[in-house]
Order: structure tokens, then sequence, then C-alpha cells
């Protein structure tokens, strides 16, 4: 009886320790944040080009005057610019393998 559950205790310690070798890797936290930023950026650039169809729909029902709507169209525009920007130099650094990994 004794045998058999030492047996049982040693099974479980070997399968407790084999666990990690056999589940699949998780992402690095730098990747995660850096996915995350990313969703974050999408989010805005949606936002950024609701904001200018807002602009000149309030335009067209005259809600605005020409150098009001033209004043929020640059602004707009430049944000949604700055916001796409971002989302390529966040894209490049996913798309780029990290040190550690050219290291190994």
């Amino acid at each position: 009886m004794t045998e058999i559950v030492v047996i049982l205790l040693f099974l479980s310690l070997l399968a407790f320790i084999a666990y990690p070798l056999f589940r699949p890797p998780a992402a690095s936290t730098a990747s995660v944040r850096v996915q995350t930023r990313l969703d974050e950026l999408l989010n805005e650039k949606e936002e950024a080009y609701l904001a200018l169809k807002d602009i000149d729909l309030d335009y067209r029902m005259g809600k605005l005057s020409k150098h009001d709507y033209e004043l929020l169209r640059v602004e707009s525009e430049n944000r949604a610019v700055q916001i796409l920007k971002e989302i390529e130099a966040t894209r490049a650094s996913l798309d780029r393998p990290s040190r550690k990994s050219k290291k190994a």
C-alpha cells in the first residue's frame, strides 16, 4: 500500500515538473504590451475617422462656418496622420524579432 502511494506521489511530482515543457509558450510581456498599444491605436484611428465624418456632416448641415470647418478639419487630419504613423511604428516593432531571440 505504501509503495502505491509513493509511486503516485512520484508520478504527480513528475507531471508537475514536466507540465511547463509540454504547454505552448506564452507570449512575452513586451509583445503583449505592444499588441495592447496597437489595439488602442486602432480604436483611436476609428475615432479620428468618425470625427472627420462628423465635421463634414456638421459643415454640410450648416452648423459650422467655413473657417471653423477648415480649422477643425486640419486638426483632425493631423491627428489621424499622427495615429497612422504610430500604428506603423508599432506594427514594425511587433514584426521585428526581439534581441533576446537573436542571441539564443
